[in-house]
């Protein structure tokens, strides 16, 4: 009988082999993830934007993950980052991802935005990037990130923040590394 729920991009690759899916440029994140069309959200000082074209509804699951509970990502990653959230709770470091005062988690994924300070969209926005304790780790700063979870993400083929010329260690992202800091 052949199987019914057929994913409609596959995502598994070869052991220690780049995976040929993981975008490159924006132009791979709208062909691999989907088009996002938007205006920007007039009365917005931080840069949201609202989605004009039913991507969410196409391409945006609430999943139940590991360690975080309720979370919106992108439906072609839910594999990706319940592996890395599984891995860390097997690990016994589920205590490294930290609850905010309000008892809500420290693990921002989905937002419908502008990157900081840009006039681009960011990650967020398609649900392929998440920041992580981002209290303790400020952008432009080194953090206090746990290493195994930084191990995890990336085994699932997310660039860490932390290793850019700009440092910004709370965010992990399903596109291809930027360099190195020297």
């Amino acid at each position: 009988m052949e199987q019914v729920n057929k994913p409609i991009i596959e995502l598994v690759t070869k052991p220690n082999t780049p995976n040929p899916l993981i975008p490159q440029t924006m132009k791979d994140v709208a062909e691999i993830f989907g088009k996002i069309e938007y205006r920007r959200v007039a009365s917005s000082t931080s840069g949201a934007i609202s989605i004009t074209n039913g991507f969410g509804i196409k391409n945006l699951v609430v999943v139940e993950l590991p360690i975080v509970g309720r979370k919106c990502i992108h439906r072609l990653l839910v594999p990706n980052f319940t592996a890395a959230l599984s891995a860390i709770e097997k690990g016994g470091k589920a205590s490294s991802i930290h609850r905010l005062p309000n008892g809500r988690w420290s693990f921002g994924t989905q937002a419908a935005r502008l990157k900081r300070g840009g006039t681009t969209l960011s990650l967020h926005t398609w649900g392929i990037a998440v920041d992580i304790n981002w209290p303790e780790n400020p952008m432009g700063q080194i953090g206090h990130l746990d290493p195994f979870i930084v191990e995890r993400f990336k085994a699932e083929d997310f660039a860490w923040g932390g290793d850019w010329e700009h440092r910004d260690d709370m965010h992990f992202e399903y596109f291809k590394t930027r360099p190195r800091r020297a």
